[in-house]
């Protein structure tokens, strides 16, 4: 799961509180069952990317 995703051009690595805030999303996450996530993706809320390694298609 891609929550945020910068250069690195463009912002150095993130700091500790936004380290606690992506530890905190990411366990919510991980209790997301598939009905619960294919409900986001239904929605728009969250994007389905698709990767074969070498480039991301949408």
């Amino acid at each position: 799961m891609f929550v945020d995703g910068f250069a690195k051009s463009d912002r150095n690595n993130i700091d500790d509180d936004d380290l606690g805030m992506f530890r905190i999303l990411a366990a919510e996450f991980l209790n997301y069952d598939a009905k619960q996530v294919g409900k986001l993706v239904k929605a728009g809320a969250w994007i389905e990317v698709k990767c074969d390694g070498d480039q991301a298609q949408d």
